[in-house]
């Protein structure tokens, strides 16, 4: 058996790209982004893909109009590939909107939040006296790190009921990260 050239780089694409976002992509969100953002994201993001798809599906017709290539065939067989792209590359597309939307910023904001520690527990969370609770390890580890980096006190150096501020930036897709 051997495979076409044209085949071997469409699979060697689609290889570059899957790593690509496993070691590149993934590790950044989730240097930046909490868990929980991400899957919010995630959730909501069909209306992207569904976007994105349609842009491809009317770039292959109008492709295939300028080649006079467009026949029924063509049409089903790049519905199905683009169906398929969206389907099976959901997590990727949402990847890359991630990462675009960590490099094009619109807006900064610091959230003051006050630190609840219970020594005899060593219960442990911050909140911002609204609504919002980070309670989470991964949380705390992130701000802690951030903190660090910019040569402030450590989170977990902090006493109970103290004023904690975390900077958040949010960028074209609203979602908010830490930087």
């Amino acid at each position: 058996m051997r495979i076409s050239k044209k085949k071997l780089i469409v699979y060697l694409i689609v290889t570059i790209l899957i790593c690509f976002n496993l070691f590149v992509l993934k590790p950044i969100l989730k240097k930046n982004y909490f868990s929980e953002d991400i899957l919010d994201f995630e959730r909501n993001s069909w209306k992207y893909t569904i976007g994105i798809s349609l842009v491809l599906l009317i770039a292959f017709t109008v492709y295939a109009f300028k080649k006079n290539i467009l026949n029924l065939k063509f049409i089903i067989y790049n519905f199905i590939v683009v169906f398929v792209f969206s389907f099976f590359g959901k997590a990727s597309i949402d990847h890359a909107l991630l990462y675009a939307n960590l490099k094009i910023e619109t807006k900064k904001y610091t959230k003051s939040y006050v630190v609840i520690r219970y020594a005899p527990n060593k219960v442990f969370h911050i909140y911002d006296n609204k609504s919002e609770f980070i309670v989470f390890e991964e949380q705390l580890k992130k701000i802690d790190s951030i903190r660090i980096k910019k040569k402030l006190k450590s989170l977990y150096n902090l006493k109970n009921n103290d004023t904690l501020n975390v900077d958040y930036k949010t960028g074209i897709l609203n979602v908010k990260f830490l930087k």
